[in-house]
């Protein structure tokens, strides 16, 4: 039996992929920072569950596992702004510390989710985004996801360590953060309330999380010599205006909420213009996979889900 092993896996992606593999009969152990009986994105889930920090990690720790999906990390964009040393200190030191495990090990594959938001610097006239794209981040957060990239592969041509990207855009669904603003907004739509979107202009990819496992699951299960090295685009490919994801959720769900737009976030503009992230992936037919679900289906989806598990549970 394949053994995964998750850094982070109590969190969004984490989770997911625990929830995935346990089903498709993967032995799974989960390293976090959140006590067990805090992870409730893995209530009922059958995995090996370590309390402790991804830094403390030993070769000896990763005995016996095959792949490692790193997914520990300070996921916040705007944090990253407001918090750049804790930030630069938590992706990057982190991602160090088990890079230095696993070189001392005998893993097959390390899966690493990067992010879309490393492009938000680049041009208009150099996009769609692809796999090929030199990155220009615009902000903290951002630039620990470039940095990391930059280190996967460096441990990888330097040491062995069998690394793999997967980069992603704007993702959504059921079990995601709440924070996010697509999620604010569907919660302000289903209350009726205001709605406010900030960097209105600025663009995203959005991508609904059952798609990005589908990326994920392929490259887990395929020969390492087929993915080591290589980096994927895990998106739907679609540009919107983060206004226009508002709108599509109002007009999606049907709500009276009104939409206000409020000015631009840090980062979000570059010589006065806002960002764009058009990124689409030229390697769908490599992996396998076609994403399927549009907005729509996928704001309907996660409105259910967030009326079921999360609003009913507060009112």
């Amino acid at each position: 039996m394949t053994r995964v092993l998750i850094t982070g896996g109590a969190g969004a992606l984490g989770s997911s992929l625990a929830k995935m593999l346990v089903e498709k009969e993967y032995e799974v152990d989960v390293v976090e920072i959140i006590p067990r009986h805090s992870a409730h994105r893995l209530k009922d889930v059958d995995v090996q569950y370590f309390w402790k920090s991804c830094e403390d990690l030993t070769a000896k720790d990763l005995d016996g596992v095959d792949i490692i999906c790193h997914c520990c990390a300070q996921p916040d964009r705007p944090l990253g702004v407001s918090s750049p040393l804790y930030t630069i200190h938590k992706n990057t030191m982190e991602l160090a510390a088990v890079l230095e495990a696993c070189r001392k090990s005998e893993i097959k594959k390390f899966l690493y989710p990067g992010s879309g938001t490393i492009f938000l610097g680049v041009s208009p006239d150099k996009q769609p985004i692809t796999e090929e794209t030199t990155p220009k981040p615009t902000n903290p957060y951002s630039a620990t996801k470039y940095m990391d990239e930059i280190l996967c592969d460096a441990y990888r041509i330097c040491y062995g360590v069998p690394t793999v990207i997967l980069r992603s855009g704007l993702v959504y669904g059921e079990g995601m953060r709440l924070d996010i603003s697509i999620a604010q907004f569907i919660i302000k739509a289903l209350k009726g309330e205001r709605i406010a979107v900030k960097s209105p202009g600025a663009t995203r990819t959005p991508t609904h999380g059952e798609d990005v496992l589908k990326y994920w699951k392929a490259v887990i299960e395929l020969a390492p010599e087929e993915v080591v090295g290589e980096i994927f685009h895990s998106v739907r490919g679609k540009e919107y205006s983060i206004k226009e994801i508002a709108e599509a959720v109002v007009g999606t769900l049907g709500s009276n909420s009104e939409i206000e737009e409020l000015p631009y976030e840090l980062g979000e503009l570059v010589g006065g213009k806002p960002v764009r992230q058009w990124t689409v992936s030229t390697k769908d037919q490599k992996l396998g996979v076609k994403p399927k679900i549009d907005l729509p289906e996928g704001i309907r989806r996660t409105a259910k889900w967030i009326e079921d598990e999360v609003l009913r549970r507060i009112s």
